[in-house]
């Protein structure tokens, strides 16, 4: 009764930090028109280094606590049988085949099937321009690191052109076409996300500890709200309707509830399934942990802001883990 009232609980929390997450974009928005850019750059730098944090829970999540725990379960159980083979190192193979497909499946969901165009693509047709002179000029002026660079009797190769939206003078066009590719793009992005949210909540409900059910959502709400505010941010930059915006932004904010409760009735079912269902969503949870982190650290800024986000993300990591020790020190599993 009482991890049944624990899930109950989370779900509450789950649909609250969701909508609270989809919300943020409209009260930053407000916020913004007050005091213009101000702190436009300390908001992203908090929103920033808070993601890093929040995908450090998400790998401490997987290496420390549902990996093992898997695992462990797996090799436990003598009587388990997964492709007809009772052999430990073969259940073990098996299990990281299953993270495998749930790592594939979220690379898919976010990279393979949204269009494959990119914007500035279908503004300007894929089209080629030859560069002009001003353009030439505004390349060497800005260029900082060159030095007695004569232009006068260089020949330009009409033969190699720039892409179009890299021309200083485009006329835009095909509007419609770009709209419907913002508008793909917006719906994989929800969809996806929306799934990978439904694993997620799978996750609480296979946990078979009041302590893991709370862990297992702190972890995952941590990264939570930041998909509320992309996914609020990419549907309102298109041309969907408002009634089709509001029913995806219910799926998304109801998916991982969703996902709670059939992991609360695939639990029922049996450790081998709750297994193979824990597989898949680590393997989610890597994709995601990995693409956060990368993307964060990736983007162009100072070494010490990198360093900053680098930090977020080990302490992170190590809160988890004090966590993690402290409640298996305490609260046992019991199987």
């Amino acid at each position: 009764m009482e991890i049944l009232l624990a899930k109950i609980i989370c779900i509450f929390i789950f649909i609250i930090v969701t909508t609270t997450g989809c919300f943020i974009p409209y009260l930053i928005g407000i916020y913004g028109k007050k005091h213009e850019s101000q702190n436009e750059n300390k908001i992203k730098n908090i929103l920033s280094n808070l993601n890093c944090f929040g995908s450090g829970f998400i790998f401490s999540i997987i290496m420390f606590h549902l990996l093992p725990e898997t695992i462990f379960v797996v090799t436990e159980h003598d009587d388990m049988k997964i492709f007809n083979s009772y052999d430990k190192e073969i259940k073990i193979l098996y299990i990281f085949f299953f993270v495998f497909i749930g790592f594939c499946m979220q690379l898919a969901l976010e990279y393979v099937l949204p269009t494959d165009r990119h914007i500035c693509c279908v503004l300007h047709e894929n089209e080629n321009v030859i560069p002009d002179e001003n353009y030439i000029n505004k390349l060497v002026k800005t260029n900082d690191n060159s030095h007695n660079i004569e232009m006068h009797n260089v020949i330009i190769n009409e033969a190699q052109y720039l892409h179009a939206c890299e021309s200083h003078n485009i006329a835009k066009k095909n509007s419609w076409e770009f709209l419907q590719v913002l508008t793909m793009q917006s719906f994989f992005l929800t969809i996806s996300l929306a799934i990978h949210s439904f694993i997620e909540g799978m996750v609480v409900g296979t946990s078979d500890q009041v302590n893991y059910v709370f862990i297992n959502s702190f972890c995952i709400l941590s990264h939570k709200w930041i998909a509320g505010i992309t996914v609020s941010i990419s549907l309102n930059q298109n041309n969907l309707s408002n009634s089709l915006k509001t029913i995806l932004l219910i799926i998304f904010i109801i998916s991982s509830p969703m996902g709670i409760v059939l992991g609360y009735l695939v639990q029922a079912a049996g450790e081998k399934v709750t297994c193979i269902i824990n597989a898949i969503s680590i393997g989610t949870l890597l994709f995601i942990g990995c693409e956060i982190l990368l993307n964060e650290i990736n983007e162009k800024f100072s070494r010490k802001v990198r360093f900053t986000k680098w930090v977020s993300f080990c302490f992170s990591c190590i809160i988890a883990f004090s966590i993690i020790c402290f409640m298996a020190h305490f609260s046992p599993h019991t199987h």
